[in-house]
């Protein structure tokens, strides 16, 4: 199973506490993915498409082809009042006005009109948030030019908000996975992370952002490893000699924690060098240094036996317990300490750093004691 990079889950979108009609004319209501590195297939680099692209959202092909979509879909308009119907006369009067407002940046969306549709649950509604329609023929433009290029990085076992995937296309790979004999679910959501981190101001948010993809470069040793521990542990306990992956447990961890530290200390010493890249403030900058140090330090000393060597005790068939304090690490001690040290001591996004690397430092330990009793080695595998 491919696993992606977990950051900043299902974020909804919210205009005085409700939520917003989906931007795209898909006929459904936001609760909006805005996932950053959820995309599996990275080899793609969006960077080299993003020249020209408002010119390519303002072309008229493109234009037509957003009215006509937000025309066949109908639904209600906006505050302004006006239909889809009274769209077509309304864009031939004033698209040259419009199109050059974008261009120069001068372009003010309409606020969302607000509309209640009953809940399944009787007598309670949901809130929702109606853009207008001359708003949706441009948020539909925009969406036409960029899903092509983002599309491609989608993980295969994504199916919310994606074009011709759905829920029942969801349900048919649930049930793929049962045929290849899969057993066990696990159901996070971290969304509360993400809120967290929203709580806080620009440069905090931005230093956070630049952070997290310096730490996906820091984090490749462990990355790495996890899949030898478990092709190696893997091997020595089906063929029932445990000693043997004990030896492979030791040596590998050795290896993992020698690499990790010079990577990790490679990585931030190349900071320098990085840090150009990103024109932002000295502040931010600053910020930035301070969670990517924070990041390798426990990336170095704790991660590798948090994260291989949790593998490693699922690949020798001691799941339940790894499944269990994972869990249990990751809500009892990363979401609580974040809760803690970013809001109630107002350490902000350096709080949320140091929740994550303590969740690190209590799995390692008890996944290291785990490891030094040996209770894995009662574990068969079939």
């Amino acid at each position: 199973m491919n696993v992606t990079n977990d950051r900043f889950k299902d974020r909804q979108l919210h205009i005085e506490d409700y939520l917003q009609m989906v931007s795209a004319e898909s006929k459904e209501y936001a609760e909006v993915s805005a996932c950053q590195r959820i995309a599996e297939n990275n080899r793609i680099i969006t960077d080299f498409q993003t020249d020209g692209l408002l010119e390519k959202i303002l072309q008229p092909t493109n234009l037509n082809n957003a009215y006509k979509k937000v025309k066949s879909n109908k639904g209600a308009g906006g505050v302004d009042g006006m239909s889809v119907d009274e769209l077509l006369p309304f864009l031939r009067d004033n698209q040259v006005k419009l199109i050059q407002q974008l261009k120069d940046g001068k372009y003010k969306p309409n606020p969302v009109r607000r509309v209640e549709i009953p809940k399944e649950t009787k007598g309670e509604f949901r809130k929702l948030g109606v853009a207008t329609v001359v708003d949706r023929v441009f948020q539909q433009a925009i969406t036409q030019v960029l899903s092509p290029i983002y599309e491609e990085q989608f993980s295969e076992n994504s199916f919310g908000f994606r074009p011709k995937r759905g829920v029942h296309d969801a349900l048919k790979q649930c049930q793929q996975n049962v045929d290849d004999g899969y057993v066990y679910v696990v159901d996070m959501d971290l969304v509360a992370l993400s809120s967290i981190v929203a709580l806080f101001g620009t440069y905090q948010i931005a230093a956070n952002g630049i952070a997290q993809s310096i730490w996906s470069l820091a984090a490749l040793v462990c990355v790495t490893m996890g899949p030898v521990f478990i092709t190696v542990i893997g091997q020595c306990m089906g063929a029932g000699d445990a000693e043997q992956a004990e030896y492979y447990f030791q040596k590998l961890l050795k290896a993992t924690l020698l690499f990790s530290i010079v990577w990790n200390t490679a990585v931030f010493a190349v900071m320098p060098v990085i840090m150009p890249f990103f024109d932002v403030a000295p502040q931010t900058r600053s910020l930035t240094v301070w969670l990517v140090l924070i990041h390798n330090v426990f990336n170095c000393i704790a991660f590798p036996f948090a994260d291989p060597l949790g593998k490693g005790l699922r690949a020798a068939g001691d799941v339940k317990f790894t499944a269990v304090w994972s869990l249990v690490t990751t809500i009892g001690v990363r979401l609580l300490a974040s809760a803690l040290l970013a809001i109630l001591f107002n350490m902000g996004v350096i709080g949320i750093a140091l929740a994550m690397s303590l969740d690190w430092c209590v799995r390692a330990v008890v996944f290291y004691i785990r490891f030094k009793s040996g209770k894995w080695k009662n574990h068969q595998l079939i």
